[in-house]
């Protein structure tokens, strides 16, 4: 684990490992499920912890016509469209199936999309599972059309607390450093690794700058610390060959 240059940073393997302790993960009813569609989600898109909170049930896009998007609500009131994978798109329809305050809309996905579709209101894509189906939970949907919505500091604690009672001990080594950014600098990295456009990278995470993204760009890094690592060694070869000079005078 954390195979990159800094301890924290996270690779494509640890990445696989953290959505199948998700995937794995024992908890109160309902939480395997925000905790795998959350984590596949992050995963997926390298989406900001506040943007996951933002987002709606019909931001939701499964059937759209170009494969599977959500509709995210970046910074500045920005939104922008980010494709999902199978693995994300699978996960997420399992939190939909759970999900008991949408129970009244049907058994199926599309069901519950184009109920929720026809509310007033909107309704959150993901809310608290622990005390989901909850009197108060009920009271709060009657009230205000939802059970609540996630908040970013419990996304920082879904991951620490998958991590932290995962069976994989490399999974559980990740942990202490284990951020919703960590994931979302992670997916950067990985993409610009495999040669993705900067322009596509930057789009996916919502970047107004082609320098922020460019600052994940691990080849770019690399030749920076080559170039540094040579400027230090001629340094201090002409100090020693100085020093040398001034001993044979």
């Amino acid at each position: 684990m954390f195979r990159g240059e800094r301890d924290d940073e996270l690779e494509r393997d640890d990445m696989a490992r953290l959505l199948l302790a998700a995937d794995r993960h024992e908890g109160v009813e309902g939480d395997r499920q925000v905790c795998a569609a959350v984590i596949a989600l992050l995963i997926a898109t390298g989406m900001r912890a506040l943007e996951v909170c933002r987002a709606n049930v019909t931001d939701y896009l499964p059937f759209y016509r170009r494969g599977a998007m959500l509709r995210v609500h970046g910074k500045g009131s920005r939104e922008r469209l980010v494709p999902l994978d199978a693995a994300a798109v699978e996960r997420i329809d399992r939190w939909l199936l759970w999900r008991p305050d949408l129970d009244q809309f049907g058994s199926t996905v599309r069901d519950r999309l184009a109920g929720v579709g026809r509310l007033p209101h909107r309704v959150p894509l993901f809310v608290p599972s622990r005390g989901a189906g909850s009197p108060a939970a009920a009271l709060r949907q009657s009230q205000e059309g939802h059970v609540g919505r996630l908040h970013p500091t419990a996304i920082r604690e879904l991951l620490r607390r998958v991590a932290t009672r995962a069976d994989d001990h490399r999974v559980r080594l990740m942990a202490p450093t284990l951020r919703p950014h960590s994931i979302r600098a992670a997916v950067a990295t990985c993409l610009l690794d495999e040669d993705t456009p900067l322009h596509q990278v930057a789009g996916l995470l919502g970047h107004s700058s082609l320098t922020t993204t460019a600052r994940y760009d691990r080849r770019q890094r690399d030749r920076h610390l080559t170039a540094a690592a040579t400027a230090a060694n001629r340094q201090a070869a002409a100090l020693e060959a100085a020093r040398r000079a001034a001993l044979t005078r």
